[in-house]
């Protein structure tokens, strides 16, 4: 029961995103970790296709920040900035820096741009904060499961698509899901 409730609540905070293209109205916050390995080579340009189509044609809107790291051998912010206006032609140095990402690293770091993204984590009620790890296989999260940045992935989901994969997580839901939870329970006595 517990199981599927939070699976509900995940449902209920992630689908916006997804299916509601320009209707949300708080600002957002959004880290994106992109597997720089080489282990996601071939499905790299997917991925930013992907990213391009449905996060900064369809999710962001105006005003919107974006912070991109490349998760290689050590992680590196490649972009920093608040999105624009302009449709799907709008914010062409973001699509440009996408468009010469690589996956050629021997590893991939998200340790580094996660402990980063925890520490300047300006989440509040007036912005949402997530955080969008793409990578090739959950193999390369191990290493996050084992530090000290778990506790980011505890509420999160996974898209999974053929050779590659996203995990969203958003940083300040713990409380909203228990608030949630309590809420529910209280109707339920």
């Amino acid at each position: 029961m517990r199981k599927i409730l939070v699976f509900i609540i995940l449902v209920g905070v992630f689908s916006p995103f997804l299916e509601a293209q320009n209707s949300r109205t708080v600002p957002l916050n959004l880290n994106l970790v992109i597997d720089s390995s080489s282990a996601f080579r071939s499905s790299m340009d997917d991925a930013v296709t992907w990213i391009n189509n449905e996060i900064i044609g369809q999710i962001l809107i105006e005003g919107d920040n974006l912070v991109v790291w490349s998760a290689g051998d050590r992680g590196e912010m490649i972009f920093s900035g608040a999105i624009s206006s302009g449709g799907s032609s709008g914010n062409p140095d973001l699509r440009n820096r996408l468009s010469t990402l690589e996956a050629g690293s021997r590893s991939a770091d998200f340790i580094s741009p996660l402990r980063d993204i925890s520490r300047t984590s300006q989440a509040s009620g007036a912005r949402l904060e997530v955080t969008m790890l793409i990578f090739s296989s959950a193999a390369v999260l191990e290493p996050v499961l084992k530090a000290d940045t778990r506790n980011m992935l505890r509420w999160s989901r996974t898209l999974r698509y053929e050779g590659w994969q996203v995990l969203m997580t958003a940083g300040d839901i713990g409380p909203r899901v228990q608030q949630a939870a309590r809420a529910y329970m209280n109707t339920r006595q």
